[in-house]
């Protein structure tokens, strides 16, 4: 049993007897909307139909007829353009047109045919085909139904997709695709405003950091020139006080008396101007960062009565009473850097006399405890009851070249004490307070931590410091020496302890004099470091190399304005005995050439 459409006469030729029709549909041409009769030559039908359509176009001369298995394959090859139109059933042409895109198709009903759509069964079961008859009768109904729901669109998304005309689906598109590249667009224009803005930020920060960088430097440029032109200021006051006092020492209608007092004020004032350049170098030093620490072992007690000793003649020269306490001291090595340490407490304790009126008191005191990790933590305090600070310079002390000024007290001092302190304290990593009142007093307190020292520092007996100075009797020195007027200088002074003295104008010179006279000729070498031609440094270093016995062995001492203790090492590391610094004083040259003619 089976589906017949191919009508009676093509039934029984093929053994088949046919039930009564189950649906009766028209037969139509569906062809492109666009397409005409005229233009129609190749036609789609299907296979199971095709007697039945033949009959259809058989006036339709020139046609040709494309058989296929179902109306699917009919219309793939109508969309595929490999035949100009279809004949189905008009149920089968609905459903295909509502598959597809509205207007894109079109259907043109043949007259007078119309296909009987049977069952069909063996010709030979008369019995069998008239039951699906009656059957078909009854249920001719639901055979309508079935029909029309099954022509009935699809629904799914690419049916509704394939019904959009082409037209439609290619405006949006279009609008979806200017919608892409305006979404596109915008996103690189915000992309690029937003460049636009951090580079915008950055120029807006490097503009800030550039002014910031200019107030910098014009508030260091203004600092360097407020600091030169204090420098120039108090370095003008001793100078003044220097040639003035000279002139009047000239005088030949003055007594010896007055001669040797305006001699004692030039000294004084001499010593004035170098506490002021030293000073001064200092500061420049800690302002760019070159203050170092060098720390080495030494014993609290020895540390704390080296500053007491120093102190107690100018307190009692001044009638100060001077009270120094170390009851509370723990006396052990530590490391620190002994003269930054000295530096700190003399320059506090030597304000403390300058500002202190005669008969008042000035306290130096010491309190020690261990921390769990061993180091001593040390607070010091130094007291006065002097002419104290108001309270409005207080804010100010550690301002360079900051001065009160105070009635009775102006030309004390070079205003650069108490920065030089601050600055050291900070250097150590300790705190420095300040209580004063005007009238009343000042006291400084100062904390300071020290690390141990790795071994402990026996304490010996301190070794006498007075030295033989006939022992310069008769020596012959060389010196090393530039500048001609510190040549002359220097050898007036060793004459006076009948040394003989022979000049070199350089290092070369110098280097020449000591390798062309025999061995121990020359008793000591006195070396200034800054010189033409060949420096002291190197003058040195090449009188070592010459290979003769006195090379190694022969004192030589620097003699020279460069004074700081990195100064001092670079000597001693090029092969020097020892350093006299410029201004020299003639006890520290004589004790320094005797205890090198000692050794």
């Amino acid at each position: 049993m089976g589906l017949y459409a191919n009508g009676q006469i093509a039934a029984i030729t093929s053994g088949l007897r046919l039930t009564r029709p189950y649906d009766n549909v028209d037969a139509v041409l569906l062809t492109d909307a666009n397409t005409g009769i005229s233009e129609i030559h190749r036609l789609a039908i299907k296979e199971r139909s095709r007697k039945m359509l033949e009959n259809s176009v058989r006036n339709l001369t020139q046609i040709q007829l494309v058989k296929h298995e179902t109306v699917k394959a009919c219309f793939e090859a109508l969309k595929n353009k490999e035949v100009d139109g279809i004949i189905c059933g008009m149920p089968s042409a609905t459903w295909l047109v509502n598959q597809s895109p509205l207007a894109a198709y079109k259907i043109t009903t043949l007259d007078a045919t119309a296909i009987d759509l049977c069952a069909a069964t063996a010709y030979d079961n008369p019995l069998l085909c008239s039951i699906l008859s009656k059957a078909i009768s009854a249920a001719s109904i639901s055979f309508n139904e079935i029909v029309t729901d099954n022509t009935l669109p699809e629904d799914n998304w690419q049916t509704s997709l394939a019904k959009i005309p082409a037209a439609w689906i290619l405006a949006l598109t279009t609008i979806l695709l200017c919608l892409i590249l305006g979404l596109i667009y915008t996103l690189i224009n915000l992309r690029r405003r937003q460049k636009e803005k951090e580079a915008l930020n950055l120029a807006q920060q490097e503009t800030e950091l550039r002014k910031v960088e200019v107030t910098t430097m014009m508030k260091a440029v203004e600092e360097k020139n407020s600091f030169f032109s204090n420098i120039s200021h108090d370095m003008r006051t001793p100078l003044n006080a220097i040639l003035g006092f000279t002139r009047m020492a000239q005088k030949n209608d003055i007594t010896n008396a007055e001669r040797q007092a305006f001699l004692s004020k030039v000294e004084s004032s001499g010593n004035l101007l170098l506490d002021l350049i030293n000073d001064t170098l200092t500061i420049s030093k800690g302002n760019s960062g070159k203050l170092v620490l060098r720390p080495e072992p030494v014993k609290v007690s020895e540390l704390f009565d080296t500053i007491t000793i120093a102190i107690a003649h100018a307190a009692a020269d001044k009638q100060i009473n001077f009270i120094a306490d170390r009851s509370k001291i723990i006396d052990m090595s530590i490391l620190a850097d002994k003269l930054s340490v000295k530096k700190i407490f003399l320059n506090l304790l030597s304000n403390a006399i300058k500002y202190t009126p005669s008969g008042g008191h000035v306290w130096f005191s010491i309190f020690n405890e261990t921390t769990d990790k061993g180091q001593l933590v040390s607070v010091i305090s130094v007291k006065d009851d002097g002419i104290g600070i108001s309270p409005e310079f207080l804010p100010h002390i550690y301002e360079p070249f900051a001065q009160e000024g105070r009635p009775g007290y102006e030309s004390l001092g070079t205003g650069l004490g108490l920065p030089i302190v601050k600055r050291f304290v900070d250097l150590m990593g300790g705190t420095i307070e300040v209580h004063s009142e005007k009238n009343n007093g000042t006291e400084f307190i100062v904390q300071l931590t020290f690390p141990p020292a790795p071994n402990e520092i026996k304490t010996t007996p301190a070794a006498s410091t007075a030295v033989d100075l006939n022992i310069l009797q008769g020596k012959r020195v060389l010196l090393c020496e530039d500048n001609k007027l510190n040549q002359e200088i220097a050898t007036i002074l060793l004459k006076e302890k009948g040394m003989t003295v022979q000049c070199a104008g350089n290092g070369q010179e110098g280097l020449d004099a000591f390798t062309n006279n025999a061995p121990g000729f020359f008793a000591l070498i006195l070396m200034d470091v800054n010189m033409p031609v060949l420096d002291g440094l190197n003058a040195t270093r090449q009188i070592r190399a010459v290979k003769r016995a006195d090379a190694q062995t022969i004192p030589i001492i620097a003699m020279t304005a460069d004074a700081f203790e990195e100064d001092i090492e670079k000597c001693l590391k090029a092969g020097m005995n020892g350093h006299i610094a410029k201004p020299v004083s003639p006890s520290a040259l004589y004790q320094t050439i005797s205890k090198a003619l000692t050794k």
